[in-house]
């Protein structure tokens, strides 16, 4: 899903690049591996740009600046549903591999929050790259930003134990997000209202969650908050526009 966002981030940087050879550099940049990719949305970063608003007064401004938006806009807009069907198909796969709840609404329901995702990390590459003036400052925003987002999402640590002074970057990360809606979404089939604590051999787990609601509080959740979560999807989406 990363990767969706330094391709759309790639593609915006097209429409600032006008001789051949940059062009085709990117192109190639475009269709190889993630390794590449990345490599080539940090040598996109130092490009100049040529596509930019006239400074002049007046309708002449005016016209130059709702070109190149949608110009940008356009572009970004064609490549979402192919950066999100990858996401579809693996996500798809992977739930019924994993044996998740077998119906028909959570299915759909996990496959919307992975396309959500997928775009929030788009929107991240755009913001990445339309901010970089070089290579030096997109590796330096790209690295820590991704590191920061990945420690306070809940996945490797309870938010709830977080120190109150970095607890709030949670609300910017897309992990803490997904996993949230994930959990959620998970833990309220009907099937986790009873789980037995009693192993295999016969003994009690000492530390054991009686129910899926007891992981979902224990996680730091709320089951009332999965109605709310695209609020702040959407927020972070238009924010990186």
């Amino acid at each position: 899903m990363k990767l969706s966002g330094y391709l759309i981030s790639a593609e915006v940087t097209k429409a600032h690049i006008t001789s051949t050879k940059q062009l085709r550099q990117i192109n190639r940049y475009a269709n190889s591996r993630y390794a590449k990719d990345l490599q080539g949305l940090m040598k996109a970063a130092e490009k100049p740009r040529s596509l930019r608003p006239h400074h002049g007064a007046g309708l002449s401004r005016l016209i130059s600046a709702l070109f190149v938006s949608t110009e940008i806009n356009v572009k970004v807009l064609s490549y979402m549903p192919i950066f999100s069907m990858d996401g579809m198909i693996l996500t798809s796969i992977a739930y019924w591999l994993i044996g998740l709840a077998p119906t028909a609404g959570r299915f759909v329901r996990t496959v919307i929050t992975g396309v959500l995702v997928e775009a929030m990390v788009a929107s991240l590459g755009v913001a990445v790259c339309s901010m970089s003036p070089s290579y030096a400052v997109a590796v330096t925003i790209t690295g820590p930003l991704l590191t920061i987002y990945s420690m306070t999402g809940g996945l490797f640590t309870n938010v709830a134990m977080l120190p109150d002074w970095i607890r709030w970057v949670q609300y910017l990360s897309w992990f803490r997000f997904g996993y949230e809606a994930f959990i959620i979404n998970e833990w309220t089939y009907e099937k986790y209202d009873n789980i037995s604590c009693t192993m295999t051999s016969g003994k009690v787990a000492e530390s054991c969650e009686h129910s899926g609601a007891e992981v979902i509080e224990k996680q730091h959740n709320s089951a009332t908050d999965e109605w709310r979560l695209p609020v702040p999807w959407v927020c972070t989406k238009a924010g990186g526009w």
